[in-house]
């Protein structure tokens, strides 16, 4: 039996600063080339969370708000027009392709393909009928996965983003509903280990504590990750 971490096993260790206001910190990520997000949230499509108002919200506030799927094509475009730019999520069964392209038309940069388990036959189908209809005129955000097969099998079927864990969380109770899962910090650690470019988006409902932590630890694990690339590179070197 593997065993594995949870937020609650670990702590930041509290160490010197030398910053002296919030304001000289910045915490932007690029989702993709094209787009950048200077508070690196995505609010849930979920429709007790995302619709338009919030997805207003996390623009001006430097996030993304991706608009849920439990409406009708012409309902959700609805919601999308009143935003002018974000993202919206489709499913992978139904009338998933017509509702991509009409998200698109209605203004569309970020299509989330979003399903309690991303790691699936149709998944596949959905990201390779959506890149065939758009091209690479739309970001596919696809999930949710937590293993590092999942990740990296999502990211070669043409997934740009991809998003990890499975909840776990105040509101998602998909691990609880169903016994499948993985501890959060975990699929964390485990994801962060691939090799794929895709970006890797961590979803589950938080404190600001937790979401501290969870930067924190990809941004170590990452790190890690670079020097023991270094270091293989440079052994190869002196052979």
């Amino acid at each position: 039996m593997k065993q594995a971490l949870t937020y609650d096993d670990v702590l930041l260790v509290p160490q010197y600063s030398d910053i002296k206001s919030r304001k000289e910190v910045n915490i932007g990520n690029d989702l993709d080339k094209r787009w950048r997000l200077e508070m690196p949230i995505i609010s849930s499509p979920m429709d007790t969370v995302t619709e338009s108002d919030m997805c207003i919200a996390m623009y001006k506030a430097g996030g993304l708000g991706i608009i849920h799927r439990y409406n009708t094509v012409k309902e959700q475009c609805e919601l999308v027009r009143k935003c002018n730019w974000g993202g919206a999520a489709v499913g992978v069964t139904g009338d998933y392709l017509k509702r991509a392209v009409n998200l698109f038309e209605a203004g569309v940069n970020v299509l989330c393909i979003d399903v309690a388990h991303g790691h699936h036959i149709l998944m596949k189908d959905a990201i390779t009928a959506i890149k065939e209809e758009l091209g690479d005129m739309v970001h596919i955000m696809a999930g949710n996965v937590a293993t590092l097969q999942g990740f990296n099998d999502l990211s070669d079927w043409g997934a740009d983003s991809i998003r990890c864990n499975i909840g776990g969380g105040s509101i998602c109770s998909t691990r609880i509903q169903t016994g499948h899962g993985l501890p959060g910090l975990q699929t964390i650690i485990d994801c962060a280990q691939s090799d794929r470019d895709t970006k890797s988006l961590l979803t589950e409902v938080l404190d600001p504590a937790a979401i501290l932590l969870k930067l924190w630890l990809l941004e170590q694990i990452l790190l890690c990750l670079v020097l023991c690339w270094l270091e293989q590179l440079n052994r190869l070197e002196k052979k």
